[in-house]
């Protein structure tokens, strides 16, 4: 996760607040990562499946009714596996022994981490869907399709407002945190 935070005069505390989660499984968040994450101006979170397939080694969109499949995963899998790639350094060890006392939740799927830090903007990128397919005998949908979801009930968050970006757009930030998008068709490269 990279969380950017830009000094502008976008917001009223003059800075816009932006996290990209990148491809992972589960985050390992400290309470004081997530006091540090409250209402972040957007998130844009590789999500690419709606519903739950740790072996993918992505967190889905939600968990919905397929917490049996979590749950059957961390039988099988080993969930201790989820710290061995942090081991090694200073920093990382005293993270680890302040994460492994404190023991805070695990977010398996986006909503519940949006419940939990409040953004404003959601962006789910990356979604193929292939695996709600494969393994939940779900359709892939398409981007109008994930956002007619989303905003029809697949999630319930709280959040302000949920993006599909596609691919090659370039996102744009206004004064009032709204997001907007334009082609990169349009942008000249040199």
């Amino acid at each position: 996760m990279v969380l950017a935070t830009l000094a502008d005069a976008l917001t009223t505390d003059g800075e816009t607040r932006v996290l990209f989660t990148g491809d992972l499984l589960c985050p390992l968040l400290r309470q004081a990562d997530l006091d540090e994450l409250q209402g972040l101006t957007a998130v844009f979170a590789d999500a690419n499946t709606r519903f739950p397939w740790p072996n993918s080694n992505h967190w889905s969109i939600t968990i919905g009714n397929y917490q049996h499949v979590l749950q059957e995963w961390s039988r099988y899998g080993d969930v201790q596996a989820l710290l061995r790639p942090h081991e090694g350094g200073t920093s990382a060890g005293e993270f680890l022994a302040q994460f492994v006392a404190e023991q805070p939740p695990l977010f398996w799927a986006i909503d519940e981490f949006v419940k939990a830090t409040r953004p404003r903007n959601v962006c789910v990128v990356h979604y193929s869907g292939y695996e709600d397919a494969k393994h939940h005998g779900k359709a892939i949908l398409t981007d109008a399709d994930l956002s007619t979801w989303l905003h029809e009930g697949g999630v319930d968050t709280g959040a302000a407002h949920w993006h599909i970006p596609r691919p090659g757009e370039i996102t744009t930030i206004d004064a009032g945190a709204r997001l907007t998008w334009r082609s990169t068709r349009t942008c000249r490269y040199v």
